[in-house]
C-alpha cells in the first residue's frame, strides 16, 4: 500500500506524532479506493476480533454462573474433569497460542524478528520435558556440532533432503552421546523426552546456517538470540502451573487469544525498534533518505 507523500513533523520530540499521526494523516491523502479498502479490511479484522472475544469471554461468565460439578454443555467444557495426565497435557496445548501470541507481537508491534512465527513455541515445548538446564545444554552442542558438519557439508553441494538426512544423523549421533554423559554423571533424562529436541534441533540448525549465507552472522545471531530469548518466554508460560489450571478450567480463553492475533495481524503501523533506531530523526524532524 502506498502512504503517498510522508507528513514529518519539524521541531519537535514528540515521538507518537510521528509514530502514530503521520499514518493517520498519510492514510487521509492516498488513494480513495485504497483507502476504503483498507478501512473495509480494518472493520472486518476489527469486529471478527471483538465477535471472538467477547464468545470467549461469554462462554467464560455463563460456566461461571453455571457452577462447577452441573449437567449439561458446562460440564463438557470443563476440563478439569479429566484425568491428571490428560490435564497435564491439554495444560501444555492450550498455553501454545499465548505462546504464538507472544511471538506475534515481537515480530510485528515490537519489531524483533525470530527465526518463523512457531519456532520458539517448539524450542520451548522441546525443553519442556528435559528441563532448561539440560536443554540448553544439549542445544549448546548439537548447534556446535551441527553447524560445524552442515558447514562441511555445504562443499559438497547435495540437494536439500540429502543434506537435511546429514545433519539429522549429527544431530542424532550427538544427541545419544550427551544422554550417555548425563547417564554417566547422574543427570539421566527420559529417552522420549528428546525425540522432539532432536528435530527441531536439526531444522533450527539448517535455518540458521542458510541464514548465515543469505543474511551474514551478525543479522543470523541476532536472529538466533530474538528466537532463543521468546524461546524462554514460552517455556516460562508452559511451566507456569496456574496459567495451566486456568487454561484447562476456560479452553474458551483462547478464542480471546485469537481476537488478539487478528488484531496483530492487522497491526501494520510502526514497530517500537523503529521508533528507537529513528529516534534522533523523529525529533529533528528530518525526512529520511529514500
Amino acid at each position: 500500500m502506498s502512504w503517498g507523500t510522508p507528513f514529518c513533523f519539524p521541531q519537535t520530540q514528540d515521538l507518537f506524532s510521528a509514530a502514530v499521526l503521520g499514518p493517520i494523516l498519510n492514510a487521509l491523502v492516498e488513494c480513495p479506493v485504497e483507502r476504503n479498502h483498507a478501512l473495509e479490511h480494518a472493520r472486518v479484522a476489527g469486529v471478527t476480533s471483538a465477535i471472538l472475544a467477547i464468545l470467549g469471554a461469554a462462554c467464560i461468565g455463563l460456566r461461571l454462573l453455571a457452577g462447577t460439578g452441573t449437567e449439561g454443555w458446562a460440564d463438557v467444557l470443563d476440563l478439569a474433569r479429566l484425568p491428571e495426565a490428560t490435564r497435564q497435557t491439554l495444560a501444555v496445548l492450550l498455553i501454545l497460542p499465548a505462546g504464538a501470541a507472544i511471538t506475534s507481537f515481537v515480530r510485528n508491534v515490537v519489531g524483533f524478528q525470530t527465526f518463523g512465527t512457531l519456532m520458539p513455541n517448539l524450542l520451548a515445548l522441546s525443553f519442556l520435558g528435559i528441563g532448561w538446564r539440560a536443554g540448553a545444554v544439549v542445544f549448546a552442542i548439537v548447534m556446535l556440532v551441527g553447524l560445524s558438519g552442515r558447514a562441511v557439508l555445504g562443499r559438497l553441494r547435495l540437494l536439500i533432503g540429502p543434506r537435511l538426512g546429514l545433519v539429522l544423523t549429527a544431530t542424532v549421533l550427538c544427541v545419544a552421546a550427551t544422554v550417555s554423559l548425563a547417564e554417566h554423571f547422574g543427570l539421566a533424562l527420559w529417552a522420549g523426552s528428546i525425540l522432539l529436541p532432536m528435530v527441531v534441533l536439526t531444522i533450527v540448525i539448517e535455518r540458521f546456517h542458510v541464514s548465515i549465507e543469505e543474511n551474514g552472522l551478525a543479522v543470523s545471531m541476532r536472529l538466533l538470540a530474538t528466537t532463543l530469548a521468546v524461546s524462554g518466554v514460552c517455556l516460562a508460560l508452559l511451566h507456569w502451573q496456574a496459567l495451566g489450571r486456568l487454561a484447562v478450567r476456560f479452553p474458551e480463553g483462547d478464542l480471546i487469544v485469537a481476537g488478539a492475533l487478528i488484531l496483530i495481524g492487522r497491526y501494520d503501523g510502526y514497530r517500537l525498534s523503529e521508533l528507537w533506531r529513528f529516534r534522533d530523526l523523529a525529533g529533528s524532524g528530518e525526512e529520511p533518505n529514500k
